[in-house]
């Protein structure tokens, strides 16, 4: 055995009840807390990130494809032509496709009026985000030749306006002067709940049709054609390819143009979980250097005898290194079981929950991300290493006399 190796196993051999002892145990616990923090913040935030974004590119597409001008109510239509619809099947980036649209209106009922920005769907579109946050009754079945007076309400509008299933209301759309407003009167078939106040405050499902007539538009035209992509696609990166695809009075909407002051508020997430690694790094990182030097502190009269004898200096530092990055090791073990299994059981049962009136979710959310918690795992040893480097050298300079004089 070299030496490096034996007087690293007698090193991590000795009483566990000295003040070294204690401290290498305060010093493991410190970097296991800390790693522990670090995991929980990652999954947390990243779970956060994800369950958002998923909601609102979810309920309107991460991509659309819109006629100018963009806005929340696409008032001039798109037409959907065989042309456009065989650029889009031939994108390598677009999982599918599905046409919606529109309208501003206002939701009268006998106390009450509430203004509400209906969304107009068709049989061919996926309603699977939809059913996902059904509580009660269904999305009706939108057919081609019929029109359907049935519409999903949200359970934000519901209670406000004392609706529930099968509740009857009717809704004004506003017309240029002297027109007087159009009249329609609807069915309530469904209530859905996402949890995101952009959607739920202000979204009606209603069939297509409803729209297209009050719109004076036909079968072919649509407010928007929403995207699906692929993963692995950036939604800026396949927006900008369909530019050059697409007709040129039509325009491209990401998910982030429409609910810009939500993604900048996510993006906030990822400021935060970069300062608590920096921060909880430099806590484990103190509390492990402490306890080396204590440890070298107290074999001060050990390193000075060694050299004496003939010991190299570098044999020693290399044996000091081995026992600190053992006690590293140790702490990030411990840190990665701990602060992966809390992340496992929160995932798997929900304990701890949020108000989704102030973070879209019910419960804390959490999410594996393999390549960031290898990375953060790597970047605390790589950090840990190269700052044992400071003690080592310190301690490499005592002269084996004053070494020996020690205690």
């Amino acid at each position: 055995m070299r030496f490096e190796a034996f007087f690293a196993a007698r090193l991590s051999s000795g009483d566990n009840n000295t003040v070294s002892g204690r401290a290498d145990r305060i010093g493991t616990a410190a970097l296991a807390l800390a790693l522990v923090v670090m995991l929980v913040s990652l999954a947390t935030g990243v779970g956060l990130q994800r369950e958002i974004a998923a909601k609102l590119t979810g309920f309107g597409g991460e991509l659309s494809i819109v006629d100018y001008p963009k806005n929340d109510e696409n008032t001039e239509p798109l037409r959907l032509d065989s042309a456009l619809e065989n650029a889009l099947r031939a994108h390598p980036g677009i999982e599918s496709y599905q046409p919606s649209a529109r309208k501003q209106g206002l939701l009268k009922t006998q106390d009450d009026f509430e203004g509400v920005l209906l969304k107009g769907i068709d049989e061919r579109y996926n309603t699977g985000f939809i059913e996902r946050y059904m509580e009660a009754g269904s999305i009706p079945h939108y057919a081609d030749s019929t029109y359907n007076d049935s519409v999903v309400i949200s359970r934000t509008l519901a209670d406000k306006m004392r609706l529930g299933l099968d509740s009857g209301f009717a809704v004004f759309f506003i017309r240029q002067a002297p027109d007087p407003p159009l009249v329609r009167n609807f069915w309530v078939s469904g209530i859905y709940a996402t949890g995101m106040e952009e959607i739920d405050a202000r979204f009606l499902i209603a069939h297509l049709k409803h729209l297209n007539r009050l719109n004076k538009w036909d079968f072919n035209q649509v407010g928007e054609v929403e995207l699906r992509l692929n993963p692995g696609f950036d939604a800026a990166v396949v927006a900008d390819e369909l530019l050059a695809e697409i007709p040129a009075e039509a325009d491209v909407w990401t998910a982030r143009d429409r609910y810009l002051a939500v993604f900048q508020w996510l993006d906030l997430f990822d400021l935060n979980i970069y300062l608590i690694v920096l921060i909880m790094t430099l806590v484990g990182l103190i509390n492990t250097l402490t306890a080396l030097l204590i440890f070298m502190l107290e074999r001060k009269r050990t390193i000075g005898l060694l050299l004496a004898l003939g010991a190299r200096r570098t044999q020693i530092a290399a044996a000091f290194r081995r026992h600190a990055l053992k006690m590293v090791g140790r702490g990030m073990a411990i840190g990665n079981v701990v602060g992966l299994g809390l992340c496992a059981l929160q995932r798997h049962f929900g304990w701890l929950r949020l108000d989704p009136e102030v973070y879209y979710v019910d419960a804390v959310p959490i999410a594996f991300a393999p390549l960031a918690i290898l990375g953060l795992n790597a970047l605390i040893f790589l950090v840990a290493y190269l700052s044992l480097t400071l003690p080592l050298r310190s301690f490499a300079r005592i002269p084996p006399v004053e070494a020996l004089k020690a205690f």
